[in-house]
Order: structure tokens, then sequence, then C-alpha cells
């Protein structure tokens, strides 16, 4: 094989695997969306919070 062929089969194959990938791995849109049924308490302090710059 010449090496355009191997570079034009190399292109082909990563933009399979890429579109294979994506929606497994970066798409969140197709995945639903889980919220929690348990409800997390307010925690509420008495002493100020110092925050050092």
């Amino acid at each position: 094989m010449s090496k355009k062929a191997l570079y034009l089969l190399g292109i082909a194959i990563l933009i399979i695997l890429g579109t294979f990938f994506y929606p497994e791995l970066c798409c969140h849109c197709m995945k639903p969306l889980t919220i929690d049924s348990v409800e997390k308490p307010i925690v509420v302090t008495s002493e100020p919070v110092m925050v050092l710059k």
C-alpha cells in the first residue's frame, strides 16, 4: 500500500471510531438525567466563615 492509501485508511478509521465513541463518552444529551429523590438537609452554622485572601 502506498503512503496516500494508508493515510486515507487511517483517516477513515478515525472517523468511524469517533462516530462510535462520541455518543458514548462525550454526548450527555442521549442519557436521561437522574434526579435524587432524597432531600438534602440545609446546614446552618452560627459562626461566621473567615476567608483568607
